[in-house]
């Protein structure tokens, strides 16, 4: 008789983690539904998730440790690979110190909480603190903007699409591609409410995207001039006396020298820039100024844009001084489940000019500048976790040689991708329906969810082959260079302690680390442990999100942040 299961999990594709049911076969996904009693998505998920099982029984899939013998990659067991990394990584250290190790984690598995938490505990064992992710490619902009205005990367705000009457959405196009940083399933079917509701939407897109032809109005601008259209916007607010000028005064600073800035950028002055007509832009701010409830957003297609902090710090800035920032129907601050990971007293900086780190993570772009550069710090040794940065970064052809030079380069991942052609060994990870887990750091961190949920899900398959998971893996190098977990001796026995009671048949399972960091993530968050999560497949519905402002201490909210300063660059007297 074949085993055929059925099981209700969450996609960690993107960052909406839509509730999904899983049947399977003699371990083998049959079909993918979209869960309609998850308590969050409600029955949405897009077409990745319910094909991701195509990828898991891919016949590319990797299933043995391969090793670069000769040019030609080999099998080898997991000791041995284990063995010769470590030791490699054991010499390095020692002969050119902790910031020689660096690895880059990829999309595939940077929505899972368990191997990057473990990639950091390695970092951090080896003194390393050279991370690099996409999220330096596609959306540094808001995390910088989040320190500069709010005090903290992690600490964002999003539109209360739910409840507003006005959304002004620039270089965004839900209908493709969701939103960014905002958790929200049913995308476009919660903006038609604000049309519903009797409110307005504008699509700011340099083209009609498939968003603009569903519903609302598209302005067309000019690629890449965003950055005046907010100047432009921000002069009429001011010009107008539109300002909150109590809501200013208590929580915010740096006003004049904001008002100074949009001075010169009247509505005339910024069409000859963006191509949006004087009058089509002074009746957008009327429409945001007479709604109960409006907000400006602006997502990929500004974040990777010459200007995305800027953009992103006047767009916050209008929210702000009109009231509408901590407003329902506004702009609302993220809530997280768990407790938001220490801030440091400075902000690290890469030795290649000085480029400031953000999040925490060293910026992709200069990945090969990084391990090409002789000096201290250069890096030796890299691992790449689910990525392929030789095609998802800039400049390949400088990018491979950097590959070519380093002493150590180890990829984990799925499949043999263009980017492990060049490494030494390549191990094999599991597919996210393979390991348990929660919600990423969007969701349960920053809490970027207008619903706001949790859940867990215990794996859906077994991995095939020899496939391990990346965070055991980590776990075993610490060990076998001699470095502790983390930088914590107790942390690396509980580790090994973990490892050998998972090799025992009858605790085998109850004892696997990742669960146990999950059930503790959980209970810090005062939810309960993995059996009362169990308990609730379809996630479980936490308090609303609500204003956070009134009453409470400035640094805990939007902080002491200040306004834009310097005026863009490019910006002259006459932008023809």
């Amino acid at each position: 008789m074949p085993d055929t299961r059925q099981q209700k999990t969450f996609c960690r594709i993107c960052e909406a983690q839509c509730g999904l049911i899983v049947e399977t076969r003699d371990n083998r996904v049959v079909d993918i539904k979209p869960n309609p009693d998850h308590v969050a998505s409600k029955g949405y998920a897009c077409i990745k998730g319910l094909k991701m099982g195509d990828f898991a029984h891919s016949p590319d899939r990797l299933q043995t440790p391969l090793k670069k013998v000769d040019g030609e990659f080999v099998p080898i067991p997991w000791d041995q690979a284990i063995a010769e990394i470590g030791a490699k990584l054991r010499q390095i250290h020692a002969q050119q110190g902790g910031q020689a190790i660096a690895a880059y984690m990829g999309n595939p598995i940077g929505f899972c909480m368990w191997p990057t938490a473990m990639l950091n505990m390695m970092l951090t064992a080896f003194g390393s603190n050279k991370l690099f992710t996409p999220g330096t490619q596609d959306c540094a902009s808001k995390f910088a903007g989040g320190e500069r205005l709010f005090g903290s990367p992690g600490a964002q705000v999003f539109p209360d699409i739910d409840n507003m009457r006005l959304l002004i959405a620039v270089g965004s196009n839900p209908v493709i591609s969701k939103m960014s940083f905002i958790t929200m399933p049913h995308p476009m079917e919660r903006i038609e409410g604000i049309e519903q509701r009797g409110g307005k939407v504008y699509w700011v897109n340099p083209r009609r995207t498939e968003s603009a032809k569903r519903l609302g109005e598209h302005v067309a601008i000019r690629p890449d001039t965003d950055v005046f259209f907010m100047l432009g916007f921000l002069h009429e607010v001011i010009r107008r006396d539109a300002v909150d000028h109590e809501h200013v005064r208590r929580y915010m600073n740096g006003y004049t020298t904001l008002a100074e800035v949009a001075k010169p950028w009247t509505p005339e002055r910024v069409a000859q820039v963006t191509r949006i007509p004087a009058a089509t832009l002074t009746a957008m701010v009327d429409d945001y100024l007479a709604a109960d409830g409006a907000a400006i957003y602006s997502s990929t297609g500004v974040n990777q844009g010459s200007y995305g902090l800027m953009v992103y710090w006047l767009q916050e800035a209008i929210n702000a001084i009109t009231g509408n920032l901590d407003k329902r129907g506004g702009v609302l601050a993220g809530k997280g489940v768990l407790p938001s990971p220490p801030i440091p007293e400075e902000t690290a900086r890469s030795r290649i000019d000085d480029i400031p780190y953000v999040n925490n993570t060293i910026p992709a772009g200069i990945m090969a500048d990084e391990i090409l550069t002789p000096g201290e710090g250069r890096i030796r040794a890299m691992f790449n976790l689910s990525g392929n940065p030789l095609l998802t970064c800039a400049g390949s052809d400088r990018l491979a040689t950097a590959f070519e030079d380093l002493e150590l380069f180890v990829c984990l991942d799925i499949v043999r991708n263009e980017t492990a052609e060049y490494a030494d060994y390549i191990l094999p990870g599991l597919h996210n329906l393979e390991r348990a887990d929660i919600p990423f750091y969007f969701f349960s961190v920053m809490g970027l969810m207008p619903t706001r949920s949790y859940s867990y899900t215990d794996p859906v398959l077994a991995p095939p082959g020899q496939c391990r998971d990346e965070g055991l893996v980590f776990r075993q190098l610490c060990r076998a260079a001699g470095v502790p977990l983390g930088g914590a001796r107790p942390l690396q026995w509980f580790s090994n302690l973990c490892e050998w009671l998972d090799t025992v048949p009858f605790l085998r399972g109850r004892y696997s680390m990742d669960k146990l960091f999950f059930s503790l993530m959980s209970r810090v968050s005062k939810i309960g442990g993995l059996g009362k999560l169990r308990k609730h497949p379809d996630g479980i519905l936490l308090e609303p999100n609500a204003r956070r402002l009134p009453g409470q201490a400035r640094a805990d909210t939007i902080g002491q942040g200040g306004t834009c300063t310097r005026r863009p660059r490019g910006a002259r007297a006459d932008p023809r």
